[in-house]
């Protein structure tokens, strides 16, 4: 099994940088489309909305993916892309599995019961649904979706990413196969 990663760069909207979020997914697919991969696993951090329960540091798969973004094409007045995204969950972790919404910039909650963001997820899933690649997602979290999110984002990262990688492991070691092909 050949298995095709999607690590996320924490620079994108942590820094002077312009984020390159789904434009940057959409771009890898030329990529996968001369290839084939039989999966696909999504590793990053995430921002955690407060009162969602999840504490900096914390590490889940993913099991839904939403949009919610700015950037959407066409002439779509409402935010929200009505489609949502249901990823794998290995088993045993399916009760443990969270919400995530694609947006940016550290969007506050606004009540879809999403429970974290990222920016390159939703993309990926698209991406994924389009080439018929199942889709593993594993976050971490290294800061809540506040006033201090940036900063809390730098200093927490590593710590937080060395957490989620025992998730990335586990699920690694129930695939079989080269794991050669890596972007990031």
């Amino acid at each position: 099994m050949m298995v095709f990663f999607f690590f996320q760069a924490e620079d994108g909207i942590r820094d002077a940088q312009e984020s390159r979020g789904l434009g940057d997914v959409y771009k890898r697919q030329k990529m996968l489309s001369k290839q084939h991969y039989q999966g696909v696993i999504n590793f990053g951090c995430c921002g955690a909305y407060p009162g969602r329960g999840i504490a900096v540091g914390a590490s889940f798969y993913i099991g839904e993916v939403r949009h919610f973004d700015v950037e959407l094409p066409g002439d779509v007045h409402n935010p929200f892309d009505d489609r949502s995204f249901h990823l794998r969950v290995p088993s045993g972790h399916e009760g443990t599995a969270r919400v995530c919404r694609t947006g940016w910039r550290f969007s506050r909650d606004v009540g879809d019961g999403s429970d974290c963001e990222d920016m390159e997820l939703y993309g990926v899933a698209s991406l994924c649904e389009a080439f018929e690649l199942p889709l593993y997602a594993i976050k971490y979290v290294a800061n809540l979706c506040n006033d201090s999110a940036h900063e809390d984002c730098e200093a927490n990262a590593v710590t937080a990413r060395a957490n989620g990688e025992l998730l990335l492991f586990e699920l690694l070691s129930q695939t079989e196969g080269p794991r050669t092909s890596t972007t990031g």
